[in-house]
């Protein structure tokens, strides 16, 4: 790679790239040029030293030329050590300590993202890089230079230009009678979004004040509690890094009714849910458990006095059937039960003409 003749010079130029072994250019042995394009090309070497030569024609003429050395592979060569980077606004700032031979000068190359590099010169142990794009991660490259060769090149740590905000956050909601579980993550976050070090969570009522929790920023759930039942709330999460804050979208809730069997909705609200199952922030709250009372309708069949002979004395049980609705009660007035009673009565039949077939008193007892 090279650096491309500024567009204020006009003219076509052609550029040729020349690999010689090193000892073999010492020697004065010819190789084919390579005919490249503006800024780049690419040529093939083997695990030796080479020399890489850089032609720039204009017209068919040598307009320029430079070479560069390429070291061979394991070959022991000084580099620079201690290198450090920091930010200040948008500029990253180079520092290193100096190689322990005698440096003609060093170059300090870097790049974002692998497909495109930058370089420059400098003949101290510290540089500026400035003009980078904002909040993108760059590896930087320090090398030192030598009469006729170049040492290996030491890398820093991966560093951005910028630390922004924390990435997008998401939260979903589940929510209880008088409590709502509220989870969030954050996505889309890259190298250069800030920490995360807090998280604060706002609800409020229509209208009404708003309330906050704030957790440390490994949390990702939280339980609100002491809500009111059948309540529509609004939630939104404040991300907070060193560097910025990012806030979620706000999200709108309704609490349930209070249980029916009272207490049984505010315990449900005590176990633990995992951020991952929770539903999607749009899906609607899924209702209370509808529960059903039953009762048996059972009645106690009479003879009619109609059909029977006999006087009859009972009790009769009837119960009407209950029922409920979701989380409404319907009041029944219970009615006494009275145990059947056992009745016991006797016939007598005396017929009136004793004459008659000569029978006499009858007594016949019947039991019901």
């Amino acid at each position: 790679m090279w650096t491309d003749i500024p567009s204020t010079c006009r003219g076509s130029f052609t550029y040729t790239v020349k690999q010689t072994p090193y000892k073999e250019h010492v020697m004065g042995v010819n190789y084919t040029d390579t005919l490249c394009g503006s800024s780049t090309c690419g040529v093939y070497v083997n695990q030796d030293a080479h020399r890489i030569k850089l032609t720039v024609l204009h017209r068919g003429a040598v307009l320029l030329q430079d070479s560069v050395y390429v070291p061979a592979i394991g070959e022991s060569l000084p580099q620079v050590t201690d290198i450090q980077t920091s930010t200040l606004e948008g500029d990253i700032l180079v520092r290193w300590k100096a190689s322990i031979e005698p440096v003609t000068g060093y170059v300090i190359d870097w790049t974002h993202g692998g497909n495109e590099y930058f370089w420059k010169e400098s003949n101290g142990t510290n540089t500026t890089l400035s003009g980078l794009p904002d909040k993108q991660p760059f590896n930087i490259t320090v090398t030192p230079l030598f009469d006729d060769k170049t040492g290996h090149g030491t890398q820093a740590l991966q560093i951005c230009s910028r630390v922004g905000d924390p990435g997008n956050v998401m939260i979903q909601v589940q929510a209880k009678d008088k409590s709502a579980l509220v989870g969030w993550n954050v996505t889309d976050q890259g190298p250069c979004n800030g920490a995360v070090v807090t998280y604060t969570v706002f609800y409020s009522v229509q209208k009404g004040a708003q309330r906050n929790v704030t957790v440390n920023g490994t949390e990702q759930l939280i339980s609100l509690k002491d809500l009111t039942p059948d309540t529509q709330y609004s939630v939104h999460v404040r991300a907070t890094a060193l560097t910025g804050t990012t806030q979620s979208h706000e999200t709108l809730f309704k609490t349930r009714r209070f249980g029916c069997d009272g207490n049984l909705a505010s315990v449900q609200t005590e176990e633990y849910i995992d951020p991952a199952t929770f539903s999607a922030p749009g899906d609607p709250v899924e209702p209370a458990d509808t529960q059903h009372m039953s009762s048996p309708d059972d009645s106690t069949a009479l003879l009619s006095p109609e059909n029977s002979p006999y006087r009859s004395q009972t009790s009769a049980e009837s119960s009407a059937s209950r029922s409920s609705k979701q989380c409404k009660h319907v009041p029944v007035k219970p009615t006494e039960k009275t145990t059947p009673g056992m009745v016991y009565f006797t016939l007598d039949m005396l017929e009136q003409d004793q004459g008659r077939g000569g029978k006499g008193q009858q007594d016949n007892t019947f039991q019901k």
